[in-house]
């Protein structure tokens, strides 16, 4: 759990999330709530280094003699995310050369601004599930 995810400020905002039945005011308020929670953002590099981890762990078994041996294809790695792993999702897809394809739960509109601003995002599939 972030150090900003108990403060009054968050759990406030977030009951406005789930009561807004406005479109533009909710995504208003995911906007501040990603200024209210840096630390939270912040984290999304360590998350990558995980999933780059993985990555890494698949190819294994996938060079090596048995059953796995050729079956995996890594020109169709894809990545999949619902809400801060959606953000995830865009920011692996925007700066990994092994993952092609992502989707994400969230729209892009409430992801951080830096996400927006990588032109690689552009290759994302961005959906709404």
């Amino acid at each position: 759990m972030w150090k900003e995810e108990n403060s009054a400020e968050v759990i406030a905002t977030k009951e406005l999330i789930t009561r807004s039945t406005d479109d533009e005011q909710r995504m208003m308020l995911y906007r501040k709530l990603n200024q209210l929670m840096p630390t939270e953002v912040s984290d999304l590099p360590h998350w990558q280094q995980d999933i780059d981890f993985l990555i890494d762990e698949l190819e294994v078994p996938h060079s090596r003699k048995g059953p796995y041996r050729g079956r995996l294809d890594k020109k169709r790695i894809g990545i999949l995310g619902y809400s801060r792993g959606g953000v995830l999702a865009g920011r692996v897809c925007a700066t990994s050369d092994r993952v092609r394809a992502g989707a994400d739960r969230q729209p892009p509109e409430t992801a951080p601004s830096w996400l927006l601003t990588v032109p690689a995002c552009s290759t994302v599939t961005w959906c709404s599930i």
